[in-house]
C-alpha cells in the first residue's frame, strides 16, 4: 500500500506555519478546535489504481484524497480564511495535487467561520519509496 501521508502532511503544516507561525495544525478533523487560527489535513481516500496494479498483486499507484478544514475564528475571518487557503492551495499545488473543492461550510459551532478544501492526486510506488 502506498502511503505517503507523513509526507504531505509534513509539507502542508510546514507552508501553513511559515506563512501563520501562530496557527495550529492537526492530522485530525477537530470541528471545534482547541486554538485558533486552526488547520486540519487529512487524507480522506486513498484507492489503488486498477491499470497500475502489477501481476504480482502489488500497488504501483494511488488516488488520494485530502481534505483541509480551516478555521480562522477572527473578526475577518472570511477574508483570513481565504489567505490561509492560498498557502494551502501553493503547497497542495508543489506536491502535484489539483484542487478539486473549495467550499464554505456552516460549523457545528456556528460562531466558528470554517472554510473546506478538497485536493487530489495520483501518487506513484516510487514517490512512497517502497521497493
Amino acid at each position: 500500500m502506498i502511503d505517503v501521508e507523513n509526507y504531505i502532511y509534513t509539507a502542508v503544516r510546514n507552508a501553513a506555519k511559515q506563512a501563520v507561525p501562530s496557527v495550529s495544525v492537526s492530522g485530525t478533523y477537530n470541528d471545534v478546535p482547541s486554538s485558533f487560527p486552526h488547520i486540519s489535513i487529512e487524507e480522506t481516500d486513498s484507492f489503488s489504481r486498477a491499470d497500475f496494479v502489477s501481476t504480482s498483486d502489488r500497488e504501483n499507484a494511488a488516488n488520494l484524497t485530502y481534505t483541509v478544514n480551516i478555521y480562522p475564528n477572527t473578526a475577518t475571518a472570511k477574508t483570513d480564511a481565504k489567505d490561509l487557503a492560498a498557502v494551502v492551495n501553493d503547497a497542495f499545488s508543489a506536491l502535484g495535487f489539483v484542487r478539486s473543492m473549495k467550499q464554505e461550510m456552516p460549523n457545528i459551532d456556528r460562531a466558528i467561520y470554517r472554510l473546506i478544501l478538497r485536493f487530489q492526486a495520483v501518487a506513484w510506488k516510487a514517490f512512497d519509496g517502497e521497493d
